[in-house]
């Protein structure tokens, strides 16, 4: 069918459609049917994904694991102090140093929230890392 669809529902409306032509199972190379058809292929494609993503998972989870580790909540405190402003700046410089998959700016911001450092600064920091991203892979 083609045109709009107020068209089309009148026409099915007054049966004016005809029926739908049985579809041949899929088949592979060899012309036989395959066996799964479309759920398999969906199940080797979220599994490949998956696969794909794990390194990505463990990086996140490495560098959460070392900022956490080695800037002891003390020091954050030290240098963001709750001045919006300042945070602000600290935030971004950090942003745009820390740069890596935008998924780790993203755990890392939620880590410092965490560590009850201020929204300005987790927000400049997770803004400045993927505007440095977008600017160095376009």
């Amino acid at each position: 069918m083609s045109g709009r669809v107020k068209h089309a529902v009148e026409k099915y409306r007054q049966g004016c459609t005809s029926p739908i032509k049985s579809v041949a199972p899929e088949t592979d190379t060899a012309g036989a049917p395959r066996k799964g058809g479309k759920e398999l292929d969906a199940l080797r494609g979220t599994l490949k994904q998956f696969f794909g993503m794990l390194p990505v998972l463990a990086g996140v989870v490495l560098r959460v694991g070392l900022f956490q580790a080695f800037l002891p909540r003390a020091f954050l405190m030290t240098l963001f102090s709750g001045n919006p402003v300042l945070d602000t700046v600290w935030g971004a410089c950090a942003g745009s140093i820390f740069t890596g998959n935008p998924i780790v700016s993203y755990a890392v911001g939620e880590t410092l929230v965490k560590m009850n450092v201020s929204l300005f600064a987790a927000a400049a920091l997770v803004t400045a890392a993927i505007v440095s991203l977008t600017q160095r892979y376009g």
